[in-house]
């Protein structure tokens, strides 16, 4: 590039069999220092991404535990009043890299993350602005409820599936108004975060799915 020359290039990671990912500036905090490494400050990472559907479809965009067979069950956020709402992933700024999952109460929009345990299967929660942790679950047309869980963590991403009562996982899915399908994933964050006082080890976020 010449001095002086103000043409942008997109950048992209290519592998050995020549797929293509975005090269693209993760945020997650709304603050503008994101963490800290060795004692240095960052605003955002720096991640290779799947390249994306061309979407220009705004509405959210609904999540569902899907089951070899096709059935659908409604992936849903539940008080312990037994109060009930929807749990969706929208883009933020038109960016469909990158969906954020959150809890629809009303107007209020809850982070859906997965918390701190030591348990085999890591709890997927909302979590209100008190601090309330809140349940999320599959439920189908029926009323059958099935747990939703992070499972094996493969690098820093954490599978989420749904678990039937026989053991087996379903794969939860964000689906747009078009039709698209979007996988839903957690992503490890800092040591230590908290959201409403609550610690999380990993935030919830819909992705393009993979060509392999």
């Amino acid at each position: 590039m010449l001095q002086g020359d103000k043409t942008q290039y997109g950048v992209k990671a290519v592998s050995p069999s020549g797929l293509l990912h975005d090269i693209k500036g993760v945020k997650f905090a709304e603050s503008d220092e994101e963490g800290i490494v060795h004692s240095q400050s960052f605003f955002a990472h720096i991640k290779a991404m799947p390249q994306i559907l061309s979407s220009t479809d705004e509405k959210p965009w609904i999540l569902r535990a899907i089951d070899p067979t096709g059935k659908c069950f409604q992936v849903t956020a539940i008080t312990s009043s037994g109060e009930k709402f929807q749990v969706k992933a929208f883009s933020t700024g038109g960016d469909f890299h990158l969906l954020d999952v959150k809890a629809y109460q009303g107007k209020a929009h809850l982070p859906v993350k997965i918390l701190e345990s030591s348990d085999k299967y890591a709890p997927v929660k909302a979590i209100s602005s008190t601090g309330e942790i809140i349940d999320i679950k599959a439920i189908d047309d029926e009323g059958n409820v099935l747990d939703i869980k992070g499972l094996k963590k493969d690098g820093n991403i954490y599978h989420i599936k749904a678990i039937t009562k026989d053991g087996k996982y379903l794969g939860i899915k964000a689906v747009s108004a078009a039709g698209n399908f979007y996988d839903v994933k957690g992503i490890v964050a800092q040591d230590g975060s908290k959201i409403n006082g609550v610690p999380y080890k990993a935030h919830i976020k819909a992705l393009p799915q993979q060509s392999r």
